[in-house]
């Protein structure tokens, strides 16, 4: 059974519900998750990566216009072990 979670009222301007709003879709995620990951993460300056097969391939062709000529099952190797790297360290040492 999932875990109950509590709601908790936040009170924002428009301006910075806007820029919550550009934040949470340029990562492809809600607005809720946005500000819950923000609200819970360590250290305070840790940054947020989006998520989502688009980044993945996105980061593929990054790699394939960089790298001049790898195969491209070995750039693939090689940026899904950077995002899982990323990931690991971007996860709060509670």
């Amino acid at each position: 059974m999932p875990e109950l979670r509590q709601v908790i009222k936040l009170s924002v301007s428009a301006a910075e519900r806007e820029t919550l709003d550009r934040a949470a879709n340029a990562l492809g995620i809600h607005r809720s998750e946005l500000i819950r990951a923000r609200a819970m993460q360590e250290p305070a300056g840790a940054v947020l990566i989006p998520q989502g097969t688009h980044v993945y391939a996105a980061a593929v062709e990054a790699a394939a216009r960089a790298s001049g000529g790898l195969p491209r099952v070995q750039l693939e190797a090689v940026v899904a072990a950077v995002i899982l790297s990323l990931h690991t360290h971007a996860q709060p040492d509670f």
